[in-house]
This record gives C-alpha cells, sequence and structure tokens, in this order.
C-alpha cells in the first residue's frame, strides 16, 4: 500500500469516527417542526400577566409562553430536551416553573427555560417572538 492510500484511509477512518462519536449524543436532538403561532394579546393572552405563563397549542407537544413584560413574551417548546425523541411534554408547575414528568428535571422559565434540576442539561428549545399590533407572533 502506498503512502498515499494509507493517508487516504487514515483520513476515511477519521472521518468515519467522527461521525459515529457525534452521533452518540441522539438524546439532545430536537426533531424540527415548523412554528408559525399567532396570538391575540387582548383576548387569547388577556388573563396573561406579567410573570405568568400558559401553554397553546404548536410546536413540537405544544408551546409554553411566559410574560416576562408588559410587550415581552418569551416562548418555548415543551418538549424536555433530555431525551426528546420520547415524546415527553412539559408541564408547568407554578407560573415560573415547568416540570419534566418523564424525567422529573425542572426548567425555570424567566431564566430562558435553563434547568434548575437535572438530568436535563440543555434549556427548553426557544421560538422566536415578536408583537405586531395586537397580535403575538412565534416562529422559528
Amino acid at each position: 500500500m502506498t503512502s498515499l492510500a494509507k493517508v487516504i484511509n487514515i483520513l476515511i477512518i477519521s472521518l468515519l469516527l467522527q461521525v459515529f462519536i457525534s452521533c452518540d449524543d441522539d438524546d439532545h436532538w430536537m426533531p424540527y417542526v415548523k412554528v408559525d403561532e399567532r396570538l391575540h394579546i387582548h383576548t387569547d393572552l388577556a388573563h396573561l400577566g406579567i410573570g405568568g405563563s400558559v401553554t397553546v397549542d404548536g410546536g413540537l407537544n405544544g408551546i409554553i409562553i411566559y410574560r416576562e413584560a408588559n410587550l415581552v413574551f418569551l416562548a418555548f417548546d415543551r418538549t424536555c430536551p433530555y431525551e426528546p425523541l420520547h415524546n415527553c411534554a412539559v408541564e408547568l408547575e407554578d407560573e415560573l416553573f415547568a416540570v419534566c414528568p418523564c424525567c422529573n428535571s425542572r426548567f425555570v422559565l424567566p431564566s430562558e427555560g435553563m434547568p434548575d434540576r437535572g438530568p436535563a442539561t440543555l434549556p427548553l428549545k426557544k421560538y422566536r417572538t415578536y408583537v405586531s399590533g395586537e397580535l403575538l407572533y412565534i416562529t422559528n
């Protein structure tokens, strides 16, 4: 075998190992779904005060909306990032926290959906939000 062939074989083996090693972290892979939700602030979200949260349809397993300020909203997918392929939807514990019923991870909504109790180490998947007129748009 020539030295060029040996180098090519080593490169191919290295690339294959990299692919297999990177695929080992499937528990943190979040399936993509198109999100394009519109909610009327004064009807759909009229009951949602500052510091409040609510779940709505959309996303992979539903969406949590947290009202941070008057016209500032955060939106998170309800799918637990610990094992997203198991379809575990986090549930609101109260206005500030969401808990996964499958792994018992807890996420702090005002802190960008970061976990404060594991085994999850990644935050909830966050969607873009913006207000235009009287509508809240949630997109990815």
